[in-house]
């Protein structure tokens, strides 16, 4: 802004002054890049370093231990037949144990808050990951849970006057005479946008001059993008892309490149809200087309679940139905939902989307899914992050979740052929165990905390899961197996027991028909060897746990 001109060269003074702000413009841009992924960096090493300190210091707690329990053996010959020593010595151990737990537990709330603090600093696709995170009560610890469940939409407002000032450009100057209230407090605030509750003004002119129709129910939902996200998302999504480089490098066998390829495709959609809105009316003129095809009691009725209605939409503004309810973070409400009921409402919509329609919700987080009492019904929100299958890659997945349900071996080892994995020389039996792994059923999150790794006890030796390459199975397949995961772990949140292939087999099945194709008939030897997998699998489970305390006992030299 300072660049000296002169009346005789105003225009090149003018030009010069552009390109110098472009420059800088570009500077600036590269310099955030950089701080943000060196911001990344430290609050990863940070946390590891410190797990690592812990992991020493509990097996320097142990070790110890057993160095007392050995000189007490030594100086007591008989120290196996003295019962009061081998009582002292059990509750050592125990004391032992408590105080490893009470450092793990010590120190997974320290990490939780400085991940939590460092994702709410960065904002961005970082609050994904960590919603993600807050997502997995069957494998995370309750520290992280508590801590990350506030990136749902609890995130740190931005100001009114940013909101204001994109509400203006998407509904223009006097925007304030559509409402007769709008609260200024966001009611929901994530990564992408944050969410204003309103009070239309019906009356008023400008919905039919700038939206083109009015609202059907007096609240509404406003929805705002954050300013500049799209630029934080290209920058995050950059750093993901080298942070998979740089480990494929380290590690060839661990090669998400094309996953993180995937990922980066899909991701920028969720910032413009035009193709969120034409999302949601899709799936929702399929849904009642469904309703109006099936009676009630079919099982391809979609049931009560609902998408909230939109009533205008810009690449920064959507504004739909605000829906009153209970969301899933919610655990303490939550608990009072019937579990039938939501388990069959989502699976009516979940089936919908994946065999009938192929257009699926990609970010199924508890933050996305309200209870409405009054109704009993379901809404589901957030549908900028979706996936497309066609009928063609649905039917490998139709077949797969028949299979499973019906134990045909056979089924889901064709169906894995027909998804052109990149994993050979596999048996029919390995293919099913695979895919029964990867579908495998949500295990309550309170039952898999206290049980360890019980959720997957007897895959830990499959062969399948440790020769398979992270780039095995299609890109859209592994965009399919993180909702999955997404959805076993609020499952576990809820305390729900869920069989993914049992309860969309009426939905599997219709797919499998409108594609014309058949399954394979069920070979009664493969379910011998199936059996036989499944003992030798436990088998190994337990060698390499029992493998795993003998490396953590210490070598106590005479």
């Amino acid at each position: 802004t300072c660049w000296p001109s002169s009346p005789s060269d105003g225009q090149g003074a003018s030009a010069t002054t552009t390109l110098l702000r472009d420059a800088w413009t570009l500077l600036e841009r590269q310099a955030t890049r950089f701080v943000r992924r060196a911001r990344v960096a430290r609050i990863v090493c940070l946390v590891l370093s410190d797990y690592a300190f812990i992991q020493n210091k509990c097996n320097r707690i142990r070790r110890a231990c057993e160095c007392r329990r050995e000189a007490r053996r030594r100086i007591h010959l008989q120290a196996e037949e003295d019962e009061a020593l081998r009582a002292t010595e059990e509750d050592e151990m125990k004391q032992t144990e408590l105080t490893c737990e009470a450092t793990w537990e010590a120190a997974h709330v320290r990490n939780a808050q400085r991940l939590a603090d460092a994702i709410s600093d960065l904002g961005g696709l970082w609050i994904k990951f960590g919603q993600f995170i807050a997502s997995r009560a069957d494998v995370v610890p309750q520290a992280y849970l508590e801590v990350m469940s506030k990136l749902h939409d609890s995130m740190p407002p931005k100001p009114f006057d940013e909101v204001s000032e994109t509400l203006r450009r998407s509904l223009g100057a006097s925007y304030a005479s559509m409402f007769h209230s709008f609260e200024q407090t966001p009611v929901a605030c994530a990564s992408i946008a944050q969410v204003h509750r309103a009070t239309i003004r019906p009356d008023c002119s400008m919905w039919r001059d700038s939206v083109g129709t009015v609202p059907r129910c007096s609240d509404v939902a406003v929805k705002v993008r954050h300013r500049g996200i799209e630029d934080l998302l290209d920058c995050d999504l950059e750093t993901l892309q080298l942070a998979t480089d740089y480990l494929y490098k380290l590690k060839p066998e661990l090669d998400f490149r094309r996953l993180a390829q995937e990922w980066g495709s899909e991701v920028p959609k969720e910032a413009d809200f035009m193709v969120e809105g034409a999302n949601m009316a899709e799936i929702n003129g399929d849904l009642e087309s469904a309703r109006q095809k099936y009676p009630c009691e079919h099982p391809l009725f979609p049931g009560k679940a609902r998408i909230p209605e939109v009533f205008f939409v810009s690449k920064e503004v959507l504004i739909m139905r605000f829906v009153e309810g209970i969301p899933l973070t919610n655990l303490e409400a939550a608990a009072a939902i019937p579990p039938e009921k939501l388990v069959e409402q989502t699976k009516a919509i979940y089936g919908h989307m994946l065999f009938t329609t192929g257009l699926f919700h990609g970010d199924p987080h508890a933050g996305n899914f309200i209870w409405q009492p009054e109704e009993e019904c379901l809404y589901m929100l957030d549908f900028g992050l979706t996936k497309r299958l066609s009928l063609q890659q649905r039917t490998p997945l139709a077949k797969a979740c028949i299979g499973l349900a019906t134990l045909n071996i056979a089924a889901v080892a064709q169906a894995l052929d027909d998804l052109e994995y990149r994993l050979e020389s596999l048996s029919p039996v390995e293919k099913y165990r695979l895919v029964e792994f990867l579908l495998r059923d949500t295990t309550p999150g309170t039952e898999r905390r206290t049980e360890g790794s019980a959720e997957v006890t007897g895959y830990a030796g499959l062969p399948a899961l440790n020769r398979m390459p992270a780039d095995a199975l299609p890109s859209h397949m592994l965009f399919l197996f993180r909702v999955v995961e997404l959805m076993r772990g609020w499952a576990a949140t809820l305390q729900l027991r869920i069989s993914f292939p049992k309860l969309l087999l009426p939905y599997a099945e219709e797919c499998l028909r409108a594609s014309g194709q058949s399954l394979p008939p069920p070979d009664p030897m493969l379910a011998v060897q199936l059996m036989q997998s499944v003992t030798d699998g436990a088998k190994e489970q337990q060698s390499r746990e029992e493998a795993k305390r003998n490396l953590l006992a210490p070598h106590v030299n005479g």
